[in-house]
């Protein structure tokens, strides 16, 4: 590859790292998931989780209330918020391929969404809204 195009891609990074910080303002959203689920390379029972962005930390830390299944997830990107800006009810997204459940979104009102999964394979979005 070519290295001019390695250092545009690697300033363009460090931007997007730097503005999102952002977006770590909001409170932890707390939700009950039914099913077991990856984050990072860890897999979670189903529970109720506490999903709190750490912006010191660039990642998303779940907590599982009562237990010691908690995970952290490096945060791979913001998203921007378009239509969710305006929302009033958060919502955690989960990519599902096969039988495999993993974190992929976490959004909540007035800010942009964080990223913190891709999923290569097809897939579909479980969606768990917050009121």
């Amino acid at each position: 590859m070519n290295p001019n195009i390695l250092s545009r891609l690697g300033a363009i990074s460090m931007a997007v790292f730097l503005a999102i910080p952002s977006a770590f303002a909001a409170s932890p959203v707390t939700c009950k998931v039914p099913f077991a689920f990856q984050v990072a390379t860890k897999t979670l029972p189903p529970g109720e989780y506490k999903f709190q962005v750490d912006a010191n930390r660039q990642s998303v830390v779940v907590m599982a209330s009562g237990k010691n299944a908690d995970a952290m997830a490096l945060v791979v990107t913001e998203l921007a918020a378009s239509s969710h800006a305006e929302a009033t009810h958060a919502r955690i997204v989960f990519d599902k391929a096969g039988n495999t459940y993993t974190l992929s979104e976490i959004w909540q009102p007035g800010f942009d969404g964080i990223l913190v999964a891709t999923t290569k394979e097809k897939h579909e979005h479980h969606v768990i809204h917050i009121k």
